[in-house]
């Protein structure tokens, strides 16, 4: 085992006994190869800091589950999985209004594409209106102020955790409520295109 390995096994050892101070050191030695990994992965550098920061908050809030651990390694797969849930959500979010703007771009009805993206804004709007009124102030301070997880939390005086899960479920809502609409949307479009 080398040096590295050794200090890295004491830090976690210390981190999850609660050693604040070994918390700051893990964060001081990875944060800039961190954050580069997760831009890497993200290209955006707004999102990079929001997993960079989602994830020394998971690590510090789930320390004592922790276990014996090659630290570097855990903490990168951290950040990768964060990193893939922020992109699978951003897909999903830009996926609906692509196939939207791709139908109304080849139709021969502009009017009826209208009438079809109206009817999908409205639905959308109604089930936010429809969510409880934490789980939309959440959704709406992300995705209309564009405020990260760690924002929301403090503003709103809750865990991460919490404003993770609230937009996890939101999105699986979204997703369920909006998939028959949007194909069946697509499905009538393609009837109309030349």
């Amino acid at each position: 085992m080398s040096d590295f390995q050794k200090q890295d096994e004491l830090l976690v050892k210390r981190l999850i006994s609660g050693d604040d101070k070994a918390f700051e050191k893990i964060y001081y030695k990875y944060q800039k190869r961190l954050y580069h990994f997760a831009l890497k992965l993200t290209k955006e550098s707004s999102i990079a800091e929001e997993v960079l920061q989602e994830v020394f908050v998971k690590l510090w809030i789930n320390r004592e589950q922790i276990g014996p651990v090659n630290l570097k390694a855990y903490i990168y797969k951290m950040v990768g999985n964060r990193a893939l849930n922020h992109l699978r959500a951003k897909a999903y979010r830009e996926e609906a209004g692509k196939k939207i703007h791709e139908s109304q771009a080849g139709s021969n009805n502009p009017t009826e594409t209208t009438i079809l993206f109206n009817e999908y804004e409205h639905l959308l709007r109604e089930i936010i209106q429809q969510l409880p009124p934490r789980k939309r102030e959440i959704y709406l301070l992300s995705e209309h102020k564009g405020k990260s997880s760690l924002e929301i939390a403090r503003q709103l005086n809750v865990s991460v955790k919490t404003v993770q899960n609230s937009l996890s479920e939101t999105i699986k809502l979204m997703k369920t409520r909006l998939k028959p609409y949007l194909t069946a949307t697509i499905s009538l479009l393609t009837i109309f295109l030349p």
